[in-house]
């Protein structure tokens, strides 16, 4: 596969118990414990209305060229449930990625867990309503181009955070029990995962590179607080 069009089906998934547990832990507190340098840029903001306090899933990276969706709709073919979608757009704000067509087929027929673009979208009538975690830099009603070209499940850059999914090539014989600590002479290059945590009120995406349970970062934030004393 030649670098620019890249598309990864395999990767290594985080316990999903763990990932559980991050929606009860504020997305400042994960971000404190993670060196404070972890946070999207306040430019990309929740723009639908989620009754969930927290998201939380494992991230389906996508780089896009700017202004353009083509590997988006690829995406949207090769995501799974829970699945977030974090989207690199090189941060153009000219064009929607998406619009009302795109979103619900994520939200009801993929079902992941939401949605991130360092883009503008458009149909924020409808879409602003939703019960559904939609996270984006604005609106527009200028269409996207679909001519590519793009990657799927490759490191980008999010809102100025480098977001990362553990790609494997070849894939592993078996599925890893966990992201945290799994090595196998399988995985071409070793690449941390990443996962979503945010919180309507603090609206930022996290990339957590290495899953741990809540209370083993709880407990190093208190470690933090008890050094700065």
């Amino acid at each position: 596969m030649s670098v620019g069009k890249r598309i990864y089906l395999q990767r290594e998934m985080p316990d999903p118990e763990i990932v559980e547990q991050f929606k009860s832990i504020p997305a400042s507190n994960t971000a404190d414990v993670m060196g404070r340098s972890c946070a999207m840029n306040p430019r990309i903001h929740l723009v639908s209305k989620p009754k969930a306090q927290m998201m939380a899933g494992p991230a389906y990276t996508v780089k896009c060229r700017a202004g353009d969706n083509l590997t988006l709709h690829a995406a949207l073919n090769f995501c799974h449930e829970g699945d977030v979608l974090v989207v690199s757009n090189e941060e153009d704000d000219t064009r929607a990625l998406m619009g009302e067509i795109m979103m619900a087929y994520l939200r009801y027929t993929k079902k992941v867990a939401g949605i991130i673009l360092d883009g503008p979208i458009r149909d924020i009538d409808e879409i602003g309503n939703w019960d559904f975690p939609v996270y984006c830099t604005g609106t527009t009603p200028g269409g996207p181009y679909k001519e590519g070209p793009g990657e799927i499940n490759v490191p980008i850059a999010c809102g100025g955070v480098s977001v990362k999914t553990r790609a494997s090539w070849p894939p592993p014989r078996t599925a890893p029990p966990s992201a945290a600590g799994w090595r196998s002479p399988w995985r071409r290059r070793a690449t941390r995962s990443s996962t979503a945590c945010i919180t309507p009120d603090s609206p930022r995406f996290l990339c957590a590179p290495q899953l741990r349970p809540p209370q083993a970062a709880a407990g190093e934030l208190n470690q933090n607080k008890r050094m700065r004393r």
